[in-house]
């Protein structure tokens, strides 16, 4: 990657809700692997990362007519890690490695 941003990728939409707080989460598998692009799920973690989606917002409205399962282009920009270039949320490091998941800031998310 050139840098964070991605414009149009595709996946499977394999989860979505929302939080206490009432914003949505949602987590997107790459086509053909095992690599998630995700929002935290909860307010502790997202914290520094900003990357759930405010309740009432275009995006939330849009995701909100979406299903499990649906085959989604989406455009974000991954979140910068410390210890890596991008963020990533496994807690082990054999997830990390085996089937990664990358906090993303979405832009957009549409069925493909």
């Amino acid at each position: 990657l050139r840098n964070l941003a991605v414009q149009d990728w595709v996946g499977t939409l394999r989860d979505m809700g929302t939080n206490s707080d009432g914003k949505a989460y949602i987590v997107i598998q790459l086509a053909g692997s095992k690599i998630e692009v995700k929002t935290w799920n909860n307010a502790v973690s997202d914290i520094g990362d900003k990357s759930l989606i405010e309740t009432g917002s275009e995006l939330y409205n849009k995701i909100s007519n979406l299903s499990k399962g649906k085959t989604v282009r989406f455009t974000g920009t991954f979140k910068q890690g410390e210890k890596d270039y991008i963020k990533e949320a496994s807690l082990t490091e054999s997830g990390s490695m085996t089937s990664p998941a990358f906090i993303m800031g979405f832009m957009d998310v549409s069925v493909y």
